[in-house]
């Protein structure tokens, strides 16, 4: 009888150790990555203008960062790049790149925006602009 009641308890924590194991890691939502076209049509339904621009390959907003090449335009004039990385962490490691080549220079104002997968740099234009522009990139989010 004792033996059966040892048996039966040594196989309730093995039951109980086998269910309690899970992941260690906590389970964050996976977050999709954002596409370009969802990035311009953001930006298009605020009301501003994309018109694609042709700028200087010495331009530090349309550098390569990090393996990526970004699609550049002018809204009103201004200059707006759009860079879409694989992953967060290869736009983080873009940023950084873009801050390491960009250290000594004397760069024009510019805004600098960052959701999940993509980096957003506009040369600010009019205080309206900037507005819309923030308010397409918090859609994204």
């Amino acid at each position: 009888m004792v033996k059966r009641i040892l048996i039966f308890f040594v196989l309730i924590i093995f039951v109980l150790g086998a269910c309690s194991q899970q992941s260690e890691e906590p389970s964050l939502a996976k977050t999709p990555d954002i596409t370009l076209d969802e990035v311009e049509t953001a930006i298009t339904e605020q009301g501003l203008e994309l018109e694609k621009a042709n700028l200087p390959t010495g331009n530090v907003f349309i550098q390569e960062l990090n393996g990526v090449v970004p699609k550049a335009y002018f809204v009103d004039g201004t200059t707006l790049s759009i860079y879409v990385f694989p992953t967060v962490d290869a736009r983080e490691k873009g940023m950084d790149d873009f801050e390491e080549k960009t250290a000594a220079a004397s760069l024009e104002q510019h805004k600098t925006f960052t959701v999940q997968n993509a980096l957003v740099f506009y040369v600010e234009g009019s205080e309206e602009n900037n507005k819309k522009l923030v308010k397409a990139m918090d859609a994204l989010k």
